[in-house]
């Protein structure tokens, strides 16, 4: 039945140990190479199997326990491959013999030897039924997949078998067997061993079919044996154990649950508030990560009112809130609280009257929260040190989750004392000890997020009793003048002082330490964002002329032309310009005014990245055609910046101003060529 693929079969510097490691990592995390996938979810595990095991029969029973709508009509499907698992027949894996030949990386390895090998037979180590969870549940469907492990000294062969396709009910559709495949690793010796792809004879013909998350045989053979691979032979050169590898994501959650949830958040949630953004901030960005963030929590206390056998859902409040954004999105799927920030931002008012957001300053050495079950800090800057602390001075059923990103200590920002590791994760171990400091029990999960700040902590048990809560506050205390803070835990009510600006605060009249430092109520003007239109233009055509007066011909395709009707092949890019020559051309006056705003030319000439580009000390005009090129997009990937919410909103200023137009047709453009293409935002109401 199974056969093995020649060109598949790949030498590899690894040993079995290293090989069975990498193969676990795709066993356990399928999502880690296909992108497709959220996760899997495991239904039954059979570890220890003997010849008296009844494989079929409880693989077929706990099938139908899980399904109970299950297809009786398709059993035949499945019948083979459960023959095949449980080694019932004369095509069973346990009786498979190799159809290519192998060869050692050091020619030790005889054929005589290797036919001995190939007649040995396996082991049956493990056999699990577990489900494919889609990241999207539009495009497809969750599969039901069997993975049977093989084991003998110098190989192991672990097959993953689709069984069918599983829809959100308990119904079972579409058989799935023919695009079974298994991976095969062979020891030849201590340094080399090979790595062999072996599919089923239909998998050849069987093409794939629509919605499902079987893997095809391109996929396969160039993504999924080259990752193996590589992953085999860096275990190898870092001996790394398998237990010490990167962690889980979403360790702390079921991962179907979560899948279900963000999926029906970001139907319900994403279109209308990226329609509706009005922070100058990248709203597919935001937007995703605080719907990703909201599923996670919701997942998270329906857990936690599981195991308490609670029914009424959590109130929270989020310190130092932001756009507000994980405050709407909670507060509307019936979760009550409130955000707090120092500064209100336009998008509040979009929310409505049920979203609670406070504009005032927090003062964490006297801030207490006793009737709230949540603390959130996300992306929390110089409060993310406090959210412990606030947190166990609130009460002791008080729980607390925490996104760190922005490196501050106590009073100021956080310097990096160990230097055997990145200051991110010194710093993520020193929040994890202030946590620990406070009584908590901290655990870490890393969220699914677009965001290089990922692991959050999660604080949802004490390390002492209740009896112990009154000395909370002598403990913290005495932990903040260890870390040369020295201001006074205080419960006195700080709204009085809700119109401070910005300086440091003092409450405690006996404080001869550090002080804490909120960030400023009014935000700075940076990056020169606010130069007056006409200085900017008048900066930015100095530099485009002086770029275009020495001339770049870049070549094309033969019979492309630009917006303007222009041959692509005598389109000029314009020449290079240090960026020393280029602050000669501008006056001194126009200087002083992008220094005032935190900036310089380079920092203007960024701004305007779909007109220049800054690279090496030197400025040059964007040449789209050729960055098309360089980074190999295809037409269809080309056309997908059209989803983008900023497609043809603005007009081409290659279009405009360039005397030979844009080099880009007007399908693939992503700027308007004509007031008649622009689109203009809809409806702004969420």
């Amino acid at each position: 039945m199974f056969t093995v693929v020649p060109e598949l079969s790949v030498e590899s510097i690894s040993t079995l140990d290293t090989a069975c490691k990498a193969v676990r990592i795709w066993r356990d995390r399928p999502n880690v190479v296909n992108r497709r996938l959220c996760g899997s979810s495991d239904i039954w595990t059979q570890n220890k199997i003997n010849s008296d095991c009844c494989l079929i029969d409880t693989l077929f029973q706990k099938l139908v326990e899980a399904y109970p709508n299950f297809c009786l009509e398709e059993i035949n499907h499945f019948k083979t491959i459960f023959e095949v698992i449980a080694g019932e027949n004369d095509t069973s894996l346990c009786k498979y013999r190799k159809v290519s030949t192998f060869s050692s990386g050091d020619n030790e390895c005889s054929l005589q030897n290797a036919r001995l090998a190939d007649q040995r037979s396996n082991c049956l180590q493990e056999v699990v039924m577990r489900k494919l969870l889609p990241r999207s549940l539009v495009k497809f469907k969750t599969t039901l997949e069997v993975v049977a492990t093989m084991k003998d000294h110098d190989s192991e062969t672990t097959w993953f078998i689709p069984i069918c396709t599983v829809d959100g009910g308990q119904s079972a559709s579409t058989p799935l067997v023919k695009f079974s495949y298994g991976i095969r690793y062979t020891q030849f010796s201590d340094k080399i061993g090979r790595i062999e792809l072996l599919v089923t004879d239909s998998f050849h013909s069987g093409e794939l079919l629509s919605g499902t998350l079987c893997a095809n045989l391109e996929w396969l053979k160039e993504t999924l044996v080259p990752k193996l691979k590589a992953w085999a032979e860096k275990f190898k050169v870092e001996d790394v154990n398998l237990s010490q590898e990167k962690s889980h994501s979403l360790a702390l959650v079921d991962i179907e649950e979560y899948t279900k949830i963000y999926n029906e958040m970001k139907l319900k949630y994403a279109e209308s508030l990226i329609k509706s953004w009005e922070e100058n901030t990248d709203p597919q960005k935001f937007v995703f990560e605080d719907i990703a963030i909201a599923s996670y929590l919701m997942v998270l206390w329906e857990q936690e009112n599981r195991d308490e056998n609670c029914k009424k859902k959590q109130n929270f409040v989020d310190l130092g809130c932001g756009n507000g954004l994980l405050v709407y999105l909670l507060t509307s799927e019936g979760y009550q609280g409130q955000g707090i920030d120092i500064r209100k931002r336009k998008i509040w008012d979009l929310y409505g009257e049920n979203i609670h957001l406070e504009e005032r300053p927090l003062h964490p050495n006297s801030c207490k929260f006793d009737n709230i079950d949540w603390i959130i800090g996300n992306h929390s800057d110089e409060l993310t040190p406090w959210i412990p602390v606030i947190a166990a001075r609130s009460s002791y059923h008080t729980k607390y989750f925490l996104l760190p990103c922005c490196f501050h200590d106590f009073t100021g920002k956080f310097t990096k004392n160990c230097h055997d590791s990145s200051q991110y994760h010194t710093y993520l171990d020193y929040v994890i000890q202030i946590g620990e400091e406070c009584g908590f029990i901290v655990e870490k999960d890393i969220q699914r997020i677009p965001s290089t700040k990922r692991i959050c902590h999660i604080a949802r048990k004490r390390r002492y009793s209740e009896s112990d809560q009154g000395l909370i506050d002598e403990k913290i205390q005495w932990f903040l003048g260890s870390k040369n803070c020295h201001l006074t835990l205080d419960d006195r009510d700080m709204r009085s002082q809700s119109q401070y600006s910005g300086s440091a605060i003092d409450v405690s009249s006996n404080s001869t330490g550090n002080q804490f430092h909120p960030r400023e109520a009014k935000e700075k003007v940076r990056n020169c964002t606010r130069i007056d239109k006409d200085v900017r233009n008048s900066i930015v055509v100095k530099i485009f002329d002086k770029l275009l007066a020495s001339e770049n011909v870049v070549g094309g395709e033969e019979g492309a032309v630009t917006s303007k009707g222009y041959p692509v092949a005598s389109w000029n890019a314009g020449g290079r310009l240090p960026i020393e020559d280029a602050i000669c051309l501008i006056e001194k006056e126009q200087l002083s005014q992008l220094k005032s705003q935190c900036g310089g030319l380079q920092t203007l000439l960024r701004n305007h990245g779909h007109i220049f580009e800054v690279m090496r000390g030197e400025v040059f005009l964007r040449n789209y055609r050729t960055k098309q090129e360089r980074r190999g997009k295809k037409k269809k990937q080309c056309l997908q910046a059209e989803r983008g919410s900023n497609f043809k909103t603005k007009l081409c200023w290659y279009h405009l101003n360039h005397p030979q137009g844009c080099i880009l047709l007007d399908r693939y453009c992503q700027f308007a060529h004509s007031e008649a293409e622009l689109r203009y935002p809809k409806d702004k109401s969420i």
